[in-house]
């Protein structure tokens, strides 16, 4: 049997790669011998029975084939020198590295991260990083501090940080079309496989008013047959949480019983319990912001009878909760940007990242309470198309295969 590094952030850590993770190392088991190469000292349960865990400084690059989880964010900032040294097969989860590789520089050597940044942005990238200021030109030292760190609503689209990495990949899988022509212009040249975002069957469906109950939402103001919207996962600004709450300002006024609910774990940039207070919500919006297990998450999907999913910038990320939301046959708004709008009509609503962003937010959730039955025949479509491509079984034989091809 072959060798198979596998680098990726591993469960409990509370990331949504590493819960994908865990369940493509269980798709590979049978196929694989795996070595777990991961950041730290925590103990990696869920995949423990798969393969032998180390260190990550423990690599020698002794295996058959590496197969690294890339994602922009901090927890995969490790596994970074090692891409570049050895190759391998990346999963890029995001359009975007800037997070993971400006993660990785900090409190190393400068001149060698900026020999970094010119071979991933080229001369081109230096020009940006030095822009003058909008409101002047500004110190060298202050226009290079914006362009490069302060400027959150453009900066991971600005500076990538992929053509080193995709220059020295074996091959790479992505979870839209949108990142692998994204790849492509950034250099690759090796093969590339997009294979949609992999979830679990949801289980049978649970009626609405009986999820309500076991979560105990009748006692929190849920009254039976209440229309009950859902937003789940990290509750960060770029989720549009602020133009939902906007919009759910404007929806209550028309069904004053209607419930939003917000399930995720607070993000720094966002001070959702003052959002929602601002526009005088407090009781028709709910908040669980704790780490939710995938069990809870289920009993929220089926007390929802409309998701929203909505990205902007969208960074060329996909969409674990989305995909979640889709498999337990429940309606959904999403952003007509990038990967998003690579979703079928028949399967989504979609709505513009635009100046009628609330606008467009306020109709679909009135067509979503007068239209149960449509609403209800999107859902099943949703369920329907996961079924038909989405499951990690059938996307676990493509790893498989695509890994295979590469060695």
């Amino acid at each position: 049997m072959k060798t198979l590094a596998f680098f990726s952030p591993l469960s409990p850590l509370p990331s949504g790669v590493a819960h994908y993770a865990d369940n493509l190392a269980r798709q590979l088991a049978d196929n694989w011998k795996i070595v777990f190469y991961i950041d730290g000292d925590y103990r990696p349960e869920a995949v423990e029975d798969l393969g032998e865990v180390r260190n990550r400084e423990l690599f020698r690059g002794e295996e058959d084939i590496a197969l690294f989880q890339a994602s922009n964010g901090p927890m995969h900032a490790y596994m970074y020198p090692d891409i570049l040294r050895h190759g391998g097969v990346i999963t890029l989860h995001d359009s975007t590295l800037y997070d993971m590789v400006i993660s990785y520089w900090e409190g190393k050597s400068r001149a060698k991260f900026w020999a970094d940044f010119l071979r991933n942005e080229g001369a081109d990238g230096v020009r940006r990083m030095m822009a003058p200021l909008k409101e002047g030109g500004g110190k060298f030292s202050q226009r290079i501090l914006h362009n490069l760190y302060l400027d959150e609503e453009s900066k991971r689209n600005y500076f990538t940080f992929l053509r080193r990495v995709v220059r020295c990949a074996r091959g790479i899988i992505t979870h839209s079309r949108w990142v692998a022509d994204a790849v492509r212009r950034a250099g690759a040249e090796c093969p590339i496989m997009t294979v949609p975002l992999a979830v679990q069957p949801a289980p049978a469906q649970m009626p609405a008013d009986a999820a309500r109950e076991s979560l105990g939402l009748n006692e929190k103001g849920v009254k039976p047959h209440t229309f009950v919207a859902l937003v789940f996962g990290y509750i960060q600004r770029h989720k549009r949480i602020e133009p939902i709450l906007d919009a759910w300002a404007r929806f209550v006024t028309e069904a004053p019983d209607a419930m939003l609910l917000l399930v995720g774990p607070r993000s720094p940039d966002l001070d959702i319990d003052r959002a929602v207070a601002q526009r005088n919500l407090g009781d028709r919006v709910l908040i669980d912001a704790s780490f939710v297990l995938m069990e809870k998450i289920r009993l929220y999907l089926f007390s929802a009878d409309l998701c929203l999913n909505l990205r902007k910038p969208v960074y060329g990320s996909s969409s674990q909760s989305l995909m979640q939301i889709l498999a337990a046959g429940r309606a959904c708004v999403v952003t007509d940007a990038e990967t998003f709008s690579e979703f079928p009509d028949e399967v989504v609503k979609k709505i513009s990242c635009g100046p009628s962003e609330v606008d467009d937010i306020l109709e679909v959730m009135r067509w979503a309470v007068n239209n149960s039955d449509e609403r209800r025949e999107l859902g099943m479509r949703a369920r329907e198309f996961v079924e038909a491509g989405c499951l990690w079984s059938q996307v676990g034989e493509k790893y498989n295969d695509f890994l295979k091809r590469i060695l």
